[in-house]
C-alpha cells in the first residue's frame, strides 16, 4: 500500500509540472515524451557477461523475490534523472539504421528515402549526472528472459517496440506470433516476448471517423480490454499515451458526459486537455496495481 501511495504521490507531482507546459512539446522531445511509464514486476538478479553490472543505467532496480535463496540480497542503483542531459557527437553511430534493420518501415527509412546525409546518425544522448551505457542487446535479453514486455498505447509505443526490435535484431532475429488483440515478437534462445497494443487512449474509446462523429469518445473510466484481458501474461509494461486526446472528444465517466476538449458546435463544457488526460491514466494504474498486487507482485 505505501509503494501504491507514493507512486499516485509522485504521478501527481509530475501531471502538475506537465499542465504548465503548452500540448505541443509533448511530441517536439521523444526521449521525454509524454507519459511513458514502466512497471518493472519482478525482474531477479542475473549475472552479466557482456557487459559489467557498473556499466548498468543508474535507474535500474532489479528485487529478488521467493524463488531466489534468502541469502541472495536485492541490488538497488541510486536513482538518476536522465532527462536532464544534452546530445552529443558519437564518432561509434548508431546500433542499426536505414539499410541494417529489416523491420524498419519504408515511409520511415530516411536513407531508402534519397536522405543525402547520414550525420543524424552520429550524435547519441548524454545525460549531465549519471551514466548511460551503450545499449547492449544481448545483456538485455537476458533480462527479459522468461518474461513478457509489452508496450501499450500510441504511435509513440510503437515507434518504441519497433526501434528496441532493430536494436534487438542485431544480435537475435525474433520469430512473428499470431496474436489477436496485439503484435508479438518471440525470442526462442530467451523464452522472451515482446508485444505492442494499440490503445491511444489506454481506456476505452472509439476513434473519430471520416464517416462518423468528428470526435473521439473516451470512457475515462474502463479500461481498454484490449490489452487488459492480458495483463496477468505482462511482466513489464510501458505506458504512452496523450496526443490523440488533444483532438476533438467527448468525455465519459459511465453514462454520464463530463465535458469535451476542442468541440466547437457541441453543447458540453470544455474541460480541457488534462484533466481527462490524469483520469484515464489513473484508471489505466489501479488497474495494473490491482491486478498485480493482488497477485502479490511488487509494483516499482
Amino acid at each position: 500500500m505505501r509503494r501504491s501511495t507514493n507512486l499516485s504521490k509522485s504521478n501527481d507531482k509530475t501531471l502538475s509540472l506537465l499542465i504548465k507546459l503548452p500540448p505541443s512539446v509533448f511530441y517536439a522531445f521523444p526521449p521525454i515524451a509524454l507519459l511513458c511509464f514502466c512497471f518493472y514486476f519482478y525482474f531477479y538478479p542475473l549475472s552479466f557477461t557482456s557487459s559489467p553490472v557498473n556499466d548498468l543505467p543508474h535507474s535500474i532496480s532489479i528485487t529478488n523475490h521467493s524463488s531466489l535463496s534468502a541469502s541472495t540480497s536485492p541490488v538497488y542503483e541510486k536513482p538518476c534523472d536522465y532527462s536532464n542531459g544534452k546530445w552529443i557527437h558519437n564518432k561509434r553511430g548508431p546500433l542499426y539504421n536505414g539499410s541494417t534493420c529489416v523491420k524498419m518501415k519504408k515511409s520511415q527509412n530516411c536513407i531508402s528515402n534519397g536522405r543525402p546525409d547520414l550525420g543524424f546518425l552520429y550524435w547519441r544522448w548524454k545525460p549531465s549526472h549519471c551514466h548511460l551505457p551503450r545499449f547492449e542487446p544481448n545483456t538485455f535479453l537476458q533480462l527479459i528472459t522468461n518474461k513478457h514486455v509489452a508496450f501499450v498505447g500510441d504511435s509513440l509505443s510503437r515507434n518504441h517496440v519497433e526501434s528496441l526490435l532493430c536494436l534487438l535484431g542485431t544480435a537475435l532475429k525474433p520469430n512473428r506470433v499470431h496474436h489477436q488483440g496485439s503484435r508479438r515478437w518471440y525470442f526462442p534462445s530467451h523464452n522472451a516476448n515482446l508485444s505492442f497494443y494499440w490503445s491511444p487512449f489506454l481506456v476505452q474509446g472509439v476513434p473519430r471517423k471520416h464517416t462518423g462523429p468528428r470526435y473521439n469518445t473516451v470512457y475515462l473510466n474502463r479500461v481498454n480490454k484490449r490489452w487488459a484481458r492480458d495483463m496477468d501474461q505482462m511482466d513489464l509494461i510501458v505506458l504512452s499515451f496523450g496526443h490523440w486526446l488533444l483532438i476533438p472528444s467527448v468525455f465519459y465517466e459511465g453514462d454520464n458526459v463530463l465535458g469535451c476538449h476542442n468541440c466547437p458546435g457541441l453543447n458540453y463544457t470544455d474541460i480541457g486537455f488534462y484533466g481527462p488526460l490524469r483520469r484515464a491514466l489513473r484508471t489505466a494504474l489501479n488497474s495494473i496495481i490491482e491486478r498485480k498486487a493482488g497477485k502479490g507482485m511488487e509494483l516499482m
